[in-house]
């Protein structure tokens, strides 16, 4: 039992950090345990219960629309809506703040607009491949996106592995959907081009003065990256 309080009790710290779900109160009434857990290995969780919101408003939304690519469009827009919503645009952020360091602040609102219709537009490419496809790589890609930080601070510092085993189980489940929906390529190209994205971006920074505005653009970029891989491992 006080390995399974520390484990939930990691997870709401996550969630409280990385939503907007009112959970202060909650944790208030739960003090810390001896040993507690950090909650950092738990974000490809938080990121399971924003794609689940996703998935949701995606379908909700898709239900009175036509059956036309201009309404996939908007269903994944609105589902992308909901997730900033649920989020207070913490990963978003970031991303403007990291590439607004390399240049003037247009550029980092471009890079924003850029990530997120892309992000977009490629759910509503899955959408109109596969129901089941798209509704998977949403989940999954939420995930395995809020993984890759956890990986470069396991290279960074190797204590930290154990987290990242935490975050892998995280994401495990979403890749078996994602297998069932769509087969072993479906999985593979879309970790195939988040890993590359990933490995892309840590080789960019320096990485000893990453900082939460540079793990927040590997967040959306890498997501972005997931559902191109995504999109081209359905069709194949």
């Amino acid at each position: 039992m006080p390995s399974l309080q520390v484990f939930l009790r990691g997870y709401l710290l996550a969630l409280q950090g990385a939503t907007r779900l009112p959970l202060a109160a909650t944790l208030a009434r739960w003090p810390a345990a001896s040993g507690d857990a950090p909650s950092a290995p738990h974000l490809p969780g938080v990121g399971l219960l924003v794609g689940v919101v996703a998935c949701v408003v995606l379908a909700v939304a898709s239900l009175p629309l036509p059956d036309t690519d201009g309404s996939a469009l908007v269903a994944a827009l609105l589902s992308t809506i909901a997730t900033v919503l649920l989020t207070g645009a913490l990963h978003e952020e970031a991303l403007a703040r990291s590439v607004q360091q390399d240049g003037t602040g247009a550029r980092g609102t471009l890079a924003l607009l850029l990530v997120v219709g892309t992000k977009v537009a490629l759910l509503a490419v899955l959408a109109s491949q596969s129901a089941a496809g798209v509704l998977a790589a949403l989940l999954a890609g939420h995930a395995v996106s809020r993984l890759w930080p956890l990986v470069l601070g396991a290279a960074q510092r190797p204590a930290e592995r154990g987290g990242l085993a935490i975050g892998a189980l995280w994401c495990l489940p979403a890749l078996l959907l994602m297998l069932t929906a769509g087969g072993p390529a479906f999985v593979l190209a879309a970790l195939a081009a988040s890993g590359l994205a990933f490995v892309v971006l840590a080789r960019r920074q320096r990485l000893q003065a990453l900082g939460a505005g540079s793990l927040g653009a590997i967040q959306q970029v890498c997501e972005a990256a997931f559902y191109l891989g995504a999109a081209f491992g359905l069709r194949g």
